[in-house]
């Protein structure tokens, strides 16, 4: 490894420990974040002036959120479907939830805007979904998540361009429902750091503090996430990503996931991803896919 990508991947591990963490951390699988894109860790967003927006730099697929910021004049929309399922003998209980839309506009070379829309989520074991359960309508519940709005903006940039950090806070936007994550303005805050080694390979991380509100009391949760991206050929990628939680006062909810990316166009990309809770309190497995949109 060349001495100067040394130091970038050193900045990368180094600097989000230094600064005050967080991401706005989506409660799994709600996996709407990433850097694995082709090109996506190659400097990102060169264009300066440029009107065609750069790189695409979705913030999908993956638990990891890159630190690219959308170019001012720009509208980015990224969204997708995700179908969990815990294992048997944690309930057993399946849910799919969409349209996981996140909306990213830039305001400047360092900022932009973002909301993340409510997602539809249903909800049950495979007998209630059915509609054989016991349960009262036995059809399970089904409702709309908490959305958010947020900033993010680029605190470093390397000279060459790949290796950046960004912090990007936001607030939830409650909305009462039957599976209503929290039902009350909860703010999280996010440190997301990524860098590239060579044409191909790609590292992001991401530190979340959150302080979500559980039972009618507020409580933190530190959040960690890592993901590894490499370029295969063309507009085709993989990547593999890492996401630990550990709530105060709670078990650890460590998630391992990973999956593909498809440029079709200069300004959209497809993407396939499935993971598995690895143990702890995330005894989960879950598939899904998306696609992410440059106006």
């Amino acid at each position: 490894m060349k001495p100067n990508t040394t130091k970038r991947w050193l900045l990368l591990l180094t600097l989000p420990g230094c600064c005050a963490a967080a991401h706005a951390a989506d409660t799994p699988p709600d996996t709407g974040g990433s850097a694995g894109s082709p090109g996506a860790q190659s400097g990102g967003d060169k264009s300066g002036g440029d009107k065609s927006g750069g790189e695409l730099t979705p913030d999908r697929p993956g638990f990891t959120n890159g630190s690219d910021t959308v170019t001012p004049g720009h509208v980015q929309i990224e969204g997708g479907v995700t179908r969990t399922k815990t294992l048997a003998d944690s309930g057993g209980v399946r849910s799919t939830d969409g349209p996981q839309i996140l909306v990213r506009t830039g305001l400047n070379d360092r900022t932009e805007l973002r909301f993340t829309l409510p997602d539809y989520i249903t909800q049950g074991t495979a007998s209630n979904l059915a509609g054989t359960g016991s349960g009262s309508g036995g059809g399970g519940q089904s409702g709309f998540s908490d959305g958010s709005v947020g900033l993010r903006y680029k605190l470093y940039q390397s000279k060459d361009g790949n290796t950046k950090v960004a912090l990007t806070p936001s607030l939830s936007i409650p909305v009462k429902s039957a599976v209503t994550v929290s039902g009350h303005v909860d703010p999280v805050f996010s440190l997301n750091g990524q860098t590239q080694s060579g044409a191909r390979w790609g590292l992001s991380s991401n530190l979340i503090l959150s302080y979500p509100t559980q039972q009618g009391r507020r409580v933190t949760d530190y959040t960690a996430t890592g993901q590894v991206t490499y370029a295969l050929s063309g507009p085709l990628a993989v990547f593999g990503d890492f996401y630990y939680d550990a709530p105060v006062g709670g078990p650890p909810s460590p998630i391992a996931d990973g999956g593909f990316t498809y440029r079709v166009a200069k300004n959209v990309q497809l993407d396939l991803e499935t993971g598995r809770g690895t143990g702890g309190a995330a005894p989960v497995q879950f598939y899904g896919g998306g696609v992410a949109v440059r106006f």
